[in-house]
């Protein structure tokens, strides 16, 4: 029964149809997905790239700052020696 009602050609051409569209509509699902995970890393990516940037600069004021506390006790030192 089932064998025959698929031997017919109209069946057998809509299937032909059908089933590669089914795969390409699953194929773009996945895609679609992975893609979707692909942006949400690269939002936080970024995001710990500025913090990372913050971080960075308030090193580099810290550094400054020292270099400028170090500069003032060499400056006092050679008054006093």
């Amino acid at each position: 029964m089932i064998k025959d009602w698929l031997s017919k050609s109209e069946i057998t051409f809509f299937m032909s149809i059908i089933i590669p569209l089914t795969a390409l509509g699953i194929s773009w699902g996945i895609m679609t997905a992975r893609l979707q995970e692909i942006d949400r890393r690269q939002v936080i990516i970024e995001t710990k790239l500025e913090t990372q940037i913050q971080t960075n600069q308030e090193i580099k004021i810290s550094l400054t700052q020292l270099e400028k506390d170090i500069q003032y006790i060499k400056v006092a030192l050679d008054k006093h020696i």
